[in-house]
């Protein structure tokens, strides 16, 4: 994916955090990042729930940017590629705003609705299990979509909103996907936890995709956005197991 508005924008200062999707106009300042934060050498960390956080970073992202191949632990990823903000050879390329966008240091995901395959499709970035996931590797076709951090490129006012969409396995034309999205005023350079089942009110449960993009401004353009240590959950199929 070429990184397209890797530019050092200036934005005007704001102390603001995020505004959630609920209607509420409340701001958020949400859990704060610091970047003196340790490290963790695994890729995939296995919590007491039985979820798992996927952190990118053993993907080399030679010059700071890198493709990610799916399938990637189980899941296929569309229109996302690798980022490592504070690679050298991005100095300069991005802003100086931008060099915490990997919570969990070197990578982050970055995302678009461009399509470096097919530069005709403008559908949002994506993550879905492997069409094969069930024979190959044990799992069902589907998993829980739990927490994860995101934060747009530095962006100039009025502002940025992230769309996230989910669409279940099971999906029935009557029900509509599950959807959410929180709005960065300008000046928060923070990346943002989402606690997806909190902010919505609903649990992101059996989903077989999930869509993310940015909108900038009023005219809603197409806007470079990052996530990072994404927590998922997947199921066993027991019954393949026997």
């Amino acid at each position: 994916m070429i990184i397209g508005l890797f530019l050092c924008i200036l934005a005007a200062t704001a102390n603001a955090g995020p505004i959630l999707s609920d209607g509420s106009s409340q701001k958020i300042i949400g859990d704060t990042h610091h970047l003196n934060e340790e490290h963790h050498p695994e890729q995939i960390f296995l919590h007491s729930s039985n979820s798992t956080t996927i952190n990118f970073d053993d993907i080399i992202a030679t010059n700071g940017v890198a493709k990610i191949h799916s399938p990637y632990h189980n899941l296929e990823f569309s229109a996302f590629s690798i980022i490592a903000p504070n690679h050298p050879a991005l100095r300069g390329r991005i802003s100086e705003n931008d060099r915490n966008s990997a919570v969990s240091a070197p990578n982050a995901l970055i995302g678009s609705r461009y399509h470096e395959s097919n530069r005709s499709d403008d559908s949002p970035a994506s993550f879905g299990m492997q069409s094969k996931s069930k024979s190959d590797s044990g799992l069902l076709p589907y998993f829980d979509l739990l927490t994860f951090w995101i934060k747009p490129l530095d962006a100039p006012p009025p502002g940025t909103t992230i769309h996230v969409r989910g669409h279940r396995y099971d999906y029935d034309a009557e029900k509509k996907p599950l959807e959410w999205h929180v709005d960065f005023i300008v000046g928060y350079h923070e990346p943002f936890l989402v606690k997806i089942e909190e902010f919505s009110g609903k649990k992101w449960d059996k989903l077989k995709k999930v869509e993310m993009w940015a909108n900038f401004g009023l005219a809603k353009l197409d806007w470079e956005f990052c996530v990072d240590d994404l927590e998922v959950q997947f199921y066993r199929d027991e019954a393949a197991e026997l």
